[in-house]
């Protein structure tokens, strides 16, 4: 076999390339899950149940690529340059230095990848615990965590790898950076104040994950606290990216703090309606009112106004909820109680309604139920 030369290679030599080759491209998932199994006795213990398969699925892809570059540089070891190309020593620019430059940086970039994946699982791993210990606090300080690791990381990773495969002076680098550092500080500015906002949200605690929230005039509930942005799903489901900042910066309303949500209802009876009949549409709401399980005693029905042609009733109810699903349930219900009763006891008539919540003593009003007749916009 050693008589036979391809591209100044001995065929033995090319032979154990492609070898080793096809071993990298048969073997690489099973070599990789194996690995990863063998990481993960390590870590068993502070996995807190995380199962196995979870950990292998986490780092299988990044090992893989980890492992077929390694088997890449055994294949290719055993393989020369041809001298007729004429090819520049891997010191100098050349095809050799950007192969090797290359290289090396695609095995620092799976090597990081791999080390943000064990980030992850270890995320996953506070994660659980903060759900097993129902704090809301924890699993959002965790999320957090992760995100920050992971940036001060790529940071780390990138001077490393500057400095290790450019051979780049990174101190000299950053001491000469001078006005264009000034630059680039000023163009981070609104990055560090929203990072820094971060740090305000988690010391303050305002809201947690999960929270129903008013600010920068929406309202919505909190899906997760970055160390730039919160992303928050407004009651109409998109979700809204605020800077951190805005939160800090602007007042911002709980809604989650309070245990209930009010609403108040406003019937206009037609005006020859008897007193009678008026009389036991109102003892008829309020009976259906106390028979909603989620509302309380804390409701009040009465004749709030006559003028021109109208009887104005007027209703006020506490659903004791936090969710705005079940809330808007309760109130479609006893929307078609009231109609009903009306229909029975009363004559031409309209029913608006509207959602308020108490703040401190004031009512607030900050959303319309969409299955009124029509709608009042009132603040108490």
């Amino acid at each position: 076999m050693g008589e036979f030369v391809i591209l100044e290679n001995g065929l033995q030599n090319i032979v154990i390339c492609c070898g080793i080759l096809f071993i990298s491209l048969v073997f690489k998932r099973f070599l990789s899950v194996q690995f990863n199994k063998f990481i993960y006795r390590f870590l068993k213990s502070i996995s807190n149940d995380i199962p196995v398969k979870e950990f292998v699925n986490l780092l299988r892809t990044p090992i893989e690529l980890f492992i077929t570059l390694l088997l890449i540089y055994f294949a290719f070891s055993v393989i020369e340059y041809p001298v007729a190309w004429h090819l520049s020593p891997s010191r100098k620019f050349g095809m050799k230095m950007l192969i090797e430059k290359g290289y090396q940086l695609l095995l620092f970039l799976s090597v990081a990848w791999s080390v943000f994946r064990i980030i992850d699982f270890f995320a996953l791993v506070l994660k659980k615990q903060a759900i097993d210990t129902e704090s809301k606090v924890e699993e959002q300080l965790v999320q957090f965590m992760r995100q920050l690791t992971k940036l001060v990381l790529v940071l780390l990773f990138f001077f490393v790898d500057l400095g290790i495969i450019f051979k780049i002076n990174v101190g000299a680098l950053i001491a000469g950076l001078g006005i264009g550092g000034l630059a680039i500080a000023l163009a981070g500015k609104d990055t560090l104040e929203n990072l820094l906002a971060s740090f305000a949200i988690f010391v303050d605690c305002p809201f947690v994950t999960g929270d129903l929230i008013k600010a920068a005039g929406y309202t919505g509930s909190v899906e997760s606290v970055g160390f730039r942005t919160t992303r928050i799903r407004t009651v109409d489901k998109s979700l809204l990216t605020i800077p951190n900042k805005q939160l800090v910066d602007q007042p911002l309303e709980n809604l989650s703090s309070r245990s209930f949500h009010r609403a108040k209802m406003n019937i206009c009876l037609h005006g020859s309606t008897p007193a009678g009949a008026v009389k036991t549409i109102i003892h008829h709401i309020k009976h259906a009112i106390a028979a909603q399980t989620k509302t309380n005693e804390n409701f009040s029905v009465f004749l709030n106004d006559i003028s021109g042609k109208t009887l104005e009733v007027t209703v006020f109810y506490d659903v004791e909820t936090v969710e705005y699903g079940e809330f808007w349930e309760v109130k479609e219900a006893l929307n078609y109680d009231v109609k009903q009763i009306i229909e029975i006891y009363g004559r031409e008539s309209e029913v608006q309604t509207s959602v308020v919540y108490l703040k401190n003593e004031n009512v607030d009003l900050i959303d319309q139920n969409p299955q009124a007749a029509t709608h009042t916009n009132e603040t108490l």
